[in-house]
């Protein structure tokens, strides 16, 4: 089943690739669907991640910035529902 996820992800980000340029813009998303499910099977593709955000720190802001994004709506970073505790305060 991995390896059937990492197949889709070099398709995915190939097809990206090649329709990028189009008018039409679908390409950067196909791009990085593409990435996510590499890097999401890949220990080699997440390390080489890891590398290009030492390298690029923005790259690094951005993505930390969106992973906050989805956590504080509700998400945790494997997509799935967060339940959050309220914390009741007694008013006088």
């Amino acid at each position: 089943m991995k390896w059937l996820a990492i197949a889709a992800g070099f398709l995915i980000l190939s097809l990206g690739l090649i329709t990028f340029w189009l008018p039409i813009p679908i390409g950067l998303p196909l791009a990085l669907v593409g990435v996510l499910l590499l890097v999401r099977n890949s220990s080699d593709a997440r390390h080489i991640l890891v590398r290009l955000m030492r390298r690029y720190p923005p790259l690094k802001r951005l993505l930390q910035h969106r992973k906050r994004r989805v956590n504080l709506n509700g998400r945790d970073s494997e997509g799935c529902a967060v339940i959050r505790s309220q914390r009741l305060t007694n008013t006088v």
